[in-house]
């Protein structure tokens, strides 16, 4: 996924390019961006999160049969790996993303904000996701108070930084 993400581009090479090819450093980074808030965010949607092997590994592949390189032991992108640990953390410390019930609150070709709130006597508390699928920065306005699932400022806007998703919460 993370070559589909940096490099759309590649689609009539021959295999004997593909063989060799990697992403740039910028589109990378691009692809990095995209698959942590992809991530987050398929974290918090009903059912099981479920990715192909490498995926949190920083593992680059194009079409068959350079989808299915071997896990890259000795290439681990740390900071991909820990950005998939940190969101399965969160998600086995809140209870409403494994079986809350689920609301889109908003949604747009850009933003994407859904919450997941805890079934009549479940446990939990509310967790809000918004999505910033856009290369530019996207305030969201809320009708009551929300803050960041870290803590942090209670209000009623956020800021999304480009190509990004955060989990909030209602105070």
């Amino acid at each position: 996924i993370l070559t589909e993400f940096g490099d759309s581009g590649y689609g009539d090479l021959p295999n004997s390019v593909l063989a060799m090819r990697r992403l740039g450093k910028r589109e990378r980074e691009t692809a990095k961006k995209r698959l942590v808030a992809a991530y987050k965010t398929l974290a918090a949607l009903p059912g099981i999160p479920s990715i192909f092997y490498g995926d949190e590994a920083g593992l680059e592949g194009y079409r068959d049969p350079f989808c299915r390189r071997p896990f890259p032991w000795n290439g681990i992108d740390r900071d991909l790996l820990d950005s998939f640990r940190r969101i399965g953390e969160f998600r086995k410390k809140e209870p409403v993303l494994k079986d809350g019930l689920f609301e889109i609150n908003y949604i747009d070709g850009e933003v994407f904000v859904f919450s997941r709130r805890p079934c009549e006597g479940g446990a939990g508390r509310p967790v809000i996701t918004a999505l910033n699928r856009s290369d530019e920065e996207k305030k969201i306005v809320f009708p009551y108070a929300v803050r960041d699932a870290d803590g942090g400022e209670t209000t009623n806007s956020v800021i999304l930084a480009p190509v990004s998703a955060r989990y909030l919460t209602v105070p």
